[in-house]
């Protein structure tokens, strides 16, 4: 372990090539040293080496299949080489593990935007912003009812600017738009 240990300081030090070369050390007096595996698979993914960090890191989930960070960070290095499905399948392997990790929701967003389902890519980041922030939209809405947050925003308009702003009629596109009339103290549009 000590060959880890110098590549864990080289690599903190962010000096990747003795780093990689201390982890490969270590790998050869025992190539079942997993941790070795884990941190030179993240050595190559900071490096944009993906196939090799692919590589280091599908070892290491493949003895540690209950490490999360093994994972996601496989999962990440898949995503990086546009190995869509692949990265889906480690993301989801780590929300086996975690329901609803962060890292997890936030990489199976990526992936939707990359395959361009945005629907599915927007259910993702809800689901990630109310892990992340404990953010629910419904339950934040009741503290900030709209028409008393237009009523305010408004009366810092009209006191800045000297305007003022009332709600007129007009053709919309949706039913919730709602249109509003600027006029200046002269009541010039």
């Amino acid at each position: 372990l000590a060959w880890n240990y110098l590549g864990l300081a080289y690599h903190g030090n962010g000096q990747l090539d003795p780093a990689a070369n201390a982890y490969r050390a270590a790998l050869a007096l025992d190539h079942k040293l997993m941790v070795v595996r884990y941190n030179l698979g993240c050595l190559y993914l900071e490096q944009e080496n993906l196939a090799a960090a692919i590589d280091e890191l599908k070892s290491y989930t493949l003895l540690r299949p209950a490490a999360l960070e093994g994972w996601l960070k496989l999962g990440t290095a898949q995503l990086r080489a546009r190995r869509l499905e692949e990265a889906e399948k480690s993301f989801r392997a780590a929300l086996d593990l975690q329901a609803k990790h962060p890292e997890a929701l936030n990489g199976l967003g990526l992936i939707q935007v990359q395959r361009r389902r945005w629907q599915d890519a927007l259910k993702a980041a809800e689901q990630l912003k109310a892990k992340r922030y404990a953010y629910n939209e419904q339950d934040v809405r009741q503290y900030f009812p709209e028409d008393q947050v237009l009523a305010g925003l408004f009366r810092v308009v009209e006191t800045i600017y000297g305007v003022h702003i009332r709600e007129g009629r007009a053709a919309v596109w949706h039913p919730s738009v709602r249109f509003f009339h600027i006029h200046d103290r002269n009541d010039a549009l």
